[in-house]
């Protein structure tokens, strides 16, 4: 659940229950603790007038003294029948009058109002047809009594006139309301309080945890541990950063590894430079030695020690510069020159017949086949190319040991691309050797003398070269009957 859905259902807990919480307790409980304050129909009330609302409180009773006013009119002068109804009268703080021509016959008594304060209120009461424009919601008197009157005139039976009361004491029901009211607010406080400490609860389990479990991942990371995995099933804003950070020790780890992996790389290209520089260079040592100390004594001799020494030479020469132009390659600052060309300019009859009289004067027979329409026209750097061709060859000619040596050159077109065949009939190579013939350094014989050929340099170019174009290289081979090398370059195909 995102943390946004989470603060929305925190808000509306925190507003409803609470309310809930309130209204559950006005219903159970505020009839109990307040049973004087009756409920007041608040449908038929039309006004927030709060002598109304006060006034609506007694209502009932004093619709029930109109009535016996009218109809039983003697009722009022029965003693028990008042006090029974003042009794009633006291739950709503109220108590009843009732006075004749001649004055009080029946002052009722309530709570919280002594004798000295009902005198002064029934000397203030109104007399019989004093106020003609009653209204039902009652007259307020305020100063030093604060009480709601409300009164009805009648006549008894012997035609003389009588005046009923309801006095509501509005001061203690003022206290009662407000203590009410206090007793909702600290419920409702109460409540508030719980729930803020459960919504805390919640927020705190939800986010703080999770966090504390990112804060020790960042520890960790920072201390360089990145062998640890984090918890991804939170579908939250803290999960989508947990995954990120996991990406991201991934990538790391990934990183430190590969470092790890340059630098033995890199380690072992310097022992390879020295093991491939070291051998010639002993051996020009060895022979220009062998001049100096007069073991060339004769001219045959000698022009054989300067031949050697030359070749050797040679050979370093050719080292220095597979190495520089592997490097530059590496190093993505070797410059390529693409150019759209046809195959048949692009496989040149002057280039085959050139490896064709190389490979008589090494003793290999030399085919060449093509399948490919020689219009078809292709993106490649010519020169590039021509020296994976050569390589390929020349890595060939350097593992076939047999005297009916063969290298077979096919073209193919294969859908987007031209393939390029090299195959022949050499030493062949291992499954185990197999997939590594383009790793940079790496030779088939393990015990990297140099009689079997190059540096173990030419196949990593040729890859490089082939990635360049945006084409594939792979190998086919089986020990001791030979192998087939196979590279593709792109078809150019114009785009309006």
């Amino acid at each position: 659940m995102k943390i946004r859905n989470k603060l929305i259902i925190a808000l509306a807990v925190a507003v409803i229950v609470p309310s809930v919480f309130v209204a559950v307790y006005l219903h159970f409980f505020g009839n109990r603790d307040h049973e004087h304050i009756e409920q007041i129909d608040v449908t038929s009330v039309n006004s927030t007038n709060s002598i109304e609302l006060l006034g609506y409180i007694i209502d009932k009773s004093y619709d029930e003294l109109v009535s016996v006013s009218k109809e039983e009119p003697d009722k009022l002068k029965d003693k028990e029948w008042l006090n029974k109804f003042d009794k009633e009268l006291n739950t709503s703080d109220s108590f009843l009058v009732v006075t004749d021509e001649n004055g009080p016959i029946f002052v009722g008594t309530l709570h919280g109002v002594g004798e000295k304060k009902k005198e002064n209120i029934v000397k203030i009461l109104p007399n019989y047809g004093q106020i003609k424009d009653f209204k039902d919601n009652g007259i307020y008197i305020g100063g030093d009594y604060e009480i709601l009157l409300k009164f009805v005139a009648f006549k008894w039976n012997d035609g003389s006139n009588g005046t009923a009361y309801v006095v509501m004491k509005t001061s203690l029901m003022q206290t009662e309301m407000k203590q009410f009211t206090m007793d909702i607010i600290a419920f409702g406080v109460i409540i508030v309080i719980i729930m803020i400490s459960g919504l805390v609860f919640w927020i705190y389990s939800t986010l703080m945890k999770p966090l504390n479990i990112l804060s020790k991942a960042a520890d960790s990371i920072k201390d360089g541990d990145l062998n640890f995995e984090l918890p991804l099933n939170s579908k939250d804003e803290i999960g989508d950063l947990s995954r990120n950070v996991d990406t991201m020790r991934n990538h790391l780890k990934e990183n430190a590894e590969q470092r790890i992996e340059d630098e033995l790389e890199y380690r072992e290209l310097i022992q390879n430079i020295s093991h491939d520089l070291r051998t010639p260079v002993t051996s020009i040592k060895g022979y220009a030695e062998g001049i100096i100390d007069g073991v060339a004594n004769t001219p045959e001799k000698m022009n054989k020690y300067i031949e050697i020494i030359y070749n050797k030479a040679a050979g370093l020469d050719d080292l220095l510069d597979e190495l520089t132009f592997y490097s530059r390659l590496d190093t993505k600052t070797m410059p390529f020159d693409f150019t759209v060309m046809t195959v048949r300019d692009w496989i040149s009859l002057d280039d085959i017949e050139e490896i064709r009289l190389d490979m008589d004067t090494k003793g290999i027979k030399f085919e060449f086949y093509n399948t490919a329409d020689l219009d078809t026209k292709v993106w490649v750097d010519y020169f590039k190319t021509k020296r994976v061709g050569y390589n390929i060859l020349s890595n060939a000619v350097n593992h076939i040991h047999r005297p009916d040596g063969k290298i077979t050159m096919r073209v193919k077109d294969v859908g987007d691309f031209i393939q390029m065949e090299f195959e022949d009939n050499g030493d062949g190579i291992s499954k185990e050797d197999l997939p590594h013939i383009f790793d940079r350094f790496y030779r088939v014989d393990s015990a990297r003398t140099t009689n079997k050929g190059g540096s173990g340099i030419g196949l990593s170019i040729v890859k490089k070269i082939i990635d360049e174009h945006g084409g594939k290289i792979w190998a086919t081979s089986t020990l001791g009957k030979g192998t087939t090398i196979y590279h593709t370059v792109k078809k150019y195909m114009e785009v309006n």
